[in-house]
């Protein structure tokens, strides 16, 4: 057969750049997560007094019925752009484990989305920084639960909505982590 040729996108890629047709820089997301922290990690594997419902349980998938996912946001007594999400998972009825994973985000929001009206900056890390670390709250269990009793244990799909406000004046993140 015949060798199939690729166009060469890095030069023309090169080529719009230096013409000005693409951006230099690459603006900053609405939210940046500039780090995150496990600051709770728990799983127990329940072998004693396991029902007939659990003893064939190969690979488990929760559903969001089962799953309390709770977040919490504050801002930065400082710097009004810098916000701290705090996510908390567990089961919300009894199941064949327990656990629980708390993380503690830190997200910067861009500058024009600090000035719109009615708190979106607020909402978008309650639901968009929630979002994030309930992923990486998701691998942590399933990594976590894979070497336990049963097969891996994989969070779902959740949706985050707008609930309560953001606590003005929060502490600092440092201060979080000390306590």
């Amino acid at each position: 057969g015949k060798a199939l040729r690729r166009p060469p996108l890095r030069a023309a890629h090169t080529l719009a750049r230096l013409s000005g047709a693409l951006p230099t820089e690459i603006p900053m997301p609405a939210l940046r997560l500039d780090n995150y922290f496990i600051l709770e990690s728990h799983f127990d594997s329940k072998t004693e007094g396991v029902t007939d419902e659990f003893a064939n349980v190969r690979g488990v998938t929760l559903s969001p019925e089962i799953v309390d996912a709770r977040a919490e946001v504050a801002i930065h007594k400082d710097d009004k752009t810098k916000f701290q999400c705090k996510l908390t998972v567990e089961p919300k009825q009894a199941i064949h484990c327990g656990f629980k994973v708390v993380m503690l985000g830190l997200f910067t929001v861009d500058e024009t989305w600090m000035q719109k009206p009615g708190n979106v900056a607020e909402k978008l890390v309650l639901i968009t920084g929630a979002s994030i670390l309930y992923s990486s709250a998701r691998e942590h269990l399933l990594t976590l639960t894979s070497r336990g009793v049963y097969p891996a244990l994989m969070l779902p799909t959740v949706q985050f909505n707008v609930g309560p406000t953001a606590k003005p004046e929060a502490e600092s993140p440092a201060e979080v982590l000390e306590k």
